[in-house]
């Protein structure tokens, strides 16, 4: 245990081994001690309590009447009689002469006495709170050289959130063009559903006009045509054309649809881009993502699609052996050039489009659901799904295709 006798002996150049002295003391000398115990005391408790905050900048003359380079010089005295002597810039003496002096591998409290340990705590202690207050140079000017490192974290944080932005809408816009996982979404039609569909499909009274919407309004006899085994008219493919369009409104993640309805082409094809000019006056047709054309052959129904993203025209049929497909596709390509230099002053770069007809599609085993394929075409491009449906599916599609019409949406997928 270090004692303020071994202290000044120490310092007096007297060996200390285990706490007591191997000369003794005189009694001319007790003063001195007793007063060096209490600075020496005095100090310790200055150290702790400014570590804890307690007495923040107050100088040292104010502890006791201590001065720190009075009791560094008055230590100088005792051990080399110099007033100029400093006890923080020259290690303290030990029974090896200097700490420089002692034996590798030494350790222990023989090696390094208690007076030492304490001094060089109190050392440390000071860095520390030179270290810790705010109002120290050291630490102003440790702010100023990290002034630029601050300002670069926080231009850095700041890029970082908006690419964090920019992949957002990147990822959003990306699922535009890219397939859903599952491309078949069949929605569970309730108890409560069927009844209404049912009903929905009694034949009488023909005329009661049963939706209303885009125009458009379906009567008991239209709805009447998504009944097991009927052809599908042009009212009802119509209406569903634009609960197509109106969901892709509704949702950004989805393709800018645009949907011609179904006496478009067959005008288009017997008298020219002029006879259908002013379908799309208000209409800026190429800024959208896909452009839905439904076609009606007399007695069949068939879909074709113009896709500005991928740059082709695609004809989907559920025959697969129309003679008209080639007719429509050479058609679509003539009115969409004619259309771009009326209304943007040029034509089209033809090189990178492709007229495609889709061979590998589910097929109609009948005929009468050419109306529910080309729905469900259109259904599945309008969200960049896999055309995974077959004709076992279609009188689930036409019952639920018939709710969507009475409540004026489709149901989420």
């Amino acid at each position: 245990m270090f004692t303020p006798s071994s202290c000044t002996l120490m310092k007096r150049g007297i060996s200390v081994k285990h706490g007591y002295c191997e000369s003794p003391c005189n009694d001319d000398n007790q003063a001195a001690q007793d007063e060096d115990s209490k600075k020496l005391s005095d100090w310790k408790n200055w150290v702790v309590d400014r570590r804890r905050g307690r007495l923040g900048d107050i100088k040292l003359t104010q502890v006791s009447g201590l001065d720190e380079r009075c009791w560094n010089n008055r230590l100088g005295t005792m051990a080399n009689g110099k007033e100029d002597d400093d006890l923080w810039n020259r290690p303290p003496l030990t029974r090896f002469r200097t700490i420089a002096d002692r034996p590798s591998g030494d350790s222990g409290s023989a090696a390094t006495p208690s007076a030492f340990r304490l001094c060089e705590r109190v050392c440390y202690e000071r860095m520390l709170n030179s270290c810790d207050l705010n109002t120290t140079p050291a630490k102003k000017a440790f702010m100023r050289q990290a002034a630029p490192q601050v300002n670069w974290r926080d231009k850095l944080k700041a890029q970082i959130e908006n690419a964090e932005k920019k992949r957002m809408k990147h990822s959003s816009e990306l699922r535009r063009f890219l397939p859903s996982a599952d491309g078949l979404v069949l929605p569970k039609l309730t108890g409560p559903m069927l009844e209404e569909i049912e009903s929905a499909l009694r034949p009488t009274p023909a005329h009661e006009a049963l939706a209303k919407g885009f125009g458009l309004t379906i009567s008991r006899s239209d709805m009447s045509t998504l009944a097991e085994y009927q052809w599908l008219n042009d009212e009802v493919v119509n209406f569903y054309m634009n609960l197509l369009v109106e969901r892709t409104k509704q949702n950004s993640e989805l393709p800018k649809l645009y949907a011609f309805n179904t006496f478009f082409f067959t005008k288009m094809a017997a008298e020219g881009h002029s006879a259908v000019r002013r379908w799309t006056r208000k209409v800026d047709l190429f800024s959208y993502d896909i452009v839905l054309v439904p076609l009606h052959f007399t007695m069949h129904w068939c879909l074709a699609t113009i896709d500005f993203r991928k740059k082709h025209i695609a004809y989907y049929d559920s025959m697969g052996s129309s003679r008209e497909r080639h007719n429509c596709l050479h058609k679509l390509q003539l009115y969409l050039e004619a259309e771009s230099q009326d209304k943007r002053g040029h034509g089209l770069d033809w090189e990178p489009w492709k007229l495609q007809v889709i061979s590998d599609l589910p097929q109609q085993h009948n005929g009468s659901d050419c109306g529910m394929f080309t729905c469900q075409y259109a259904e599945c491009v309008s969200r960049n799904a896999k055309i995974s449906f077959g004709q076992q599916h279609m009188p689930y599609f036409r019952k639920r295709v018939v709710y969507e019409i009475l409540h004026g949406q489709l149901l989420p997928v």
